[in-house]
């Protein structure tokens, strides 16, 4: 009976066993967000091409507002035809529909047989009625400078560089320098403001691309979509993975310590 009782003895955990079981468990508990968080974000970045994470886009007022993804004022908009062709940023857009980014100006567009011709400073792009972009034209190959305006002549595109005008032939393939009287009256169409309801529309589209998803998932994996505390933060998320290993492995050392028999 006196041998049995000493086993027993053995078999119960210290007071320094207990409390650091309790952390353990405690720690544990705390770290389970943190564990999910970064095993998501984790496998969906090492599957983002798959997931084509850039090219989805946050659409949440208050993560935007978050990241103080601002909309700029329009550069410049264009009526034709009914439809309206407008530059926010260096967003191009045609009417609801964004034709092309990186766009550092619009010069203009005018109706021409078939298409919307749509001007920035060095290209012009060849947009169908219902806003497919079909073609975008290198306009430096032909001119020596910039687009400076554009506009049509009956059914002749034409575009000035500088103080020289320039035809485009019927098939638009190249352009050649003209004078107005070669051509005749030459429309230039003038910019106008949008309407608000439209404006509201834009804006809404742009903030649309102003985060990725990409790098939404990027910062919480890193913890900077909490700005400067969240790197911190991920520091200490750390520091408990650490404790846990250390505490972990003094609990089996201190259970297998009293399951070993005494000579």
């Amino acid at each position: 009976m006196q041998v049995r009782l000493v086993a027993n003895d053995q078999s119960q955990p210290t007071p320094s066993q207990r409390w650091i079981s309790r952390v353990h468990r405690w720690l544990g508990v705390g770290s389970v967000a943190f564990v999910v968080l970064l095993s998501v974000t984790g496998i969906a970045l090492n599957h983002s091409s798959d997931l084509s994470l850039d090219r989805h886009y946050v659409r949440s007022p208050w993560l935007l507002a978050w990241y103080g993804v601002e909309v700029p004022a329009p550069q410049s908009s264009f009526t034709v035809d009914a439809h309206r062709v407008s530059l926010i940023g260096e967003r191009l857009y045609y009417d609801d529909q964004e034709l092309a980014d990186r766009v550092p100006a619009l010069v203009g567009a005018v109706s021409i047989p078939s298409f919307i011709a749509v001007a920035t400073p060095t290209d012009v792009l060849l947009v169908t009625l219902d806003g497919s972009l079909v073609e975008r034209i290198d306009t430096q190959i032909f001119l020596p400078g910039e687009i400076t305006a554009i506009g049509v002549a009956g059914a002749v595109l034409v575009l000035r560089s500088g103080d020289t005008l320039y035809e485009a032939d019927e098939k638009l393939l190249t352009f050649i320098p003209c004078r107005e009287s070669d051509v005749g009256e030459i429309l230039w169409p003038a910019p106008s403001a949008i309407p608000e309801d439209q404006l509201a529309i834009l804006q809404q589209l742009y903030r649309g691309r102003g985060l990725s998803l990409e790098r939404l998932v990027v910062d919480l994996h890193s913890g900077r979509i909490f700005a400067q505390i969240g790197p911190l933060l991920l520091d200490a998320v750390g520091i408990i993975f650490i404790a846990l290993s250390v505490l972990g492995l003094l609990m089996w050392l201190g259970r297998n310590g009293r399951s070993r028999p005494r000579s």
